[in-house]
């Protein structure tokens, strides 16, 4: 790390900023983070600003029209040197209207959607949400070999499946699975498997079809790629009837990523990429190895198609950024997250492209 922390010392704190685990969510940001680099409300959104004016916790919405940037880390600030450099508070100075950095870092499309669900109601005078979405989706499809195809996959899922699953399990089936499902995976329920059938498994190399429990059958590997669009198309759907039903304008924008973009990588992007491959984590892999152009032309063609097909505006931010030629501009802390600069970049297309439209 030493590179990165050299480079850019504010990812020091938000490689030790811990989340909070919640009902439905999942996790969330941590309520009442305070740092010099980004703080959280009452509720865990991160704290933007409007020139001078803090905006948390709702308050004074009825004041001015209010916009929601939502999204993951990328639209939480990942890479920001501080709360008035991420996009929304960009936005606050170039636009009227006062934008809450309403994002959830590892969110998925689901999750954000939820976020909407739980506090719009807290919300008062919302004219405008943009998305900035899809990429955790995209990761998390290459990330996971299984999870239930209607509901979707979310960061951290194994540690969940695993906590939630261990409590039925009494000592000697701990013991057995301990044993026997790094050779024959998860064909087994191993709380509620017979003791017979446990051992004509065993037997037959765990490939007996009929010892699938009920809720292992709905686990099922991920074996198409068109699975990913799956959960997206059901979001964006249910954004598209949400907003409209609530009278408030809806865009959805694809998230910049590194490989995506067509540019001359900066000397800084250059020793930050290189430090990371050193010590590859699965999602680094993934981003490296599995987001190349043909993923992302096949992918974006996808969200522009299912956007379109609900006349809700999209925008591919990679392409807008490849427009204004940023060659060796430092954008990027690695492949995912941007700068102060990159944030002032997207917020200054969103304006022209998007909100000013």
């Amino acid at each position: 790390m030493d590179t990165r922390y050299r480079l850019a010392p504010q990812m020091k704190e938000y490689d030790k900023a811990s989340s909070v685990w919640l009902p439905y969510l999942m996790h969330f940001n941590a309520p009442n983070y305070s740092s010099s680099v980004f703080n959280t409300d009452s509720r865990g959104f991160r704290v933007s600003y409007k020139g001078s004016e803090r905006i948390a916790d709702f308050a004074d919405t009825e004041k001015s029209p209010v916009c929601l940037l939502v999204g993951g880390s990328t639209v939480f600030g990942v890479g920001a040197t501080d709360d008035g450099k991420t996009i929304a508070s960009f936005l606050n100075s170039t636009t009227d209207y006062s934008w809450i950095n309403f994002a959830g870092r590892t969110f998925s499309s689901t999750q954000e959607l939820l976020l909407f669900l739980f506090y719009y109601q807290e919300i008062k005078n919302i004219k405008k949400i943009v998305i900035i979405g899809a990429l955790n989706n995209l990761i998390l499809y290459h990330l996971s070999r299984e999870y239930p195809k209607e509901l979707g996959s979310f960061f951290f899922w194994n540690r969940y499946n695993q906590k939630m699953n261990v409590e039925t399990i009494s000592t000697k089936r701990k013991v057995l699975k301990a044993f026997l499902q790094p050779i024959l995976g998860n064909s087994i329920d191993y709380g509620n498997i017979p003791k017979k059938e446990l051992l004509k498994t065993i037997i037959k190399g765990g490939k007996a079809a009929s010892l699938t429990s009920a809720s292992q059958e709905a686990i099922t590997p991920i074996r198409n790629k068109e699975d990913v669009l799956y959960v997206l198309k059901r979001d964006i759907l249910s954004w598209k009837l949400l907003t409209r039903a609530l009278g408030i304008e809806l865009y959805y924008v694809l998230n910049p990523l590194a490989a995506w973009i067509d540019k001359k990588i900066s000397s800084e992007e250059k020793e930050l990429f290189a430090e990371i491959d050193k010590n590859l984590q699965p999602h680094w892999e993934a981003l490296r190895n599995s987001m190349g152009r043909e993923q992302y032309r096949w992918f974006c063609g996808n969200m522009r198609e299912i956007c379109s097909s609900n006349t809700i505006r999209f925008l591919d931010m990679n392409e807008a950024i490849s427009k204004i030629k940023p060659d060796g501009a430092w954008l990027f802390v690695d492949r995912a997250h941007l700068t102060d600069e990159g944030n002032r970049i997207v917020a200054e297309i969103l304006t022209k492209e998007v909100i000013d439209k």
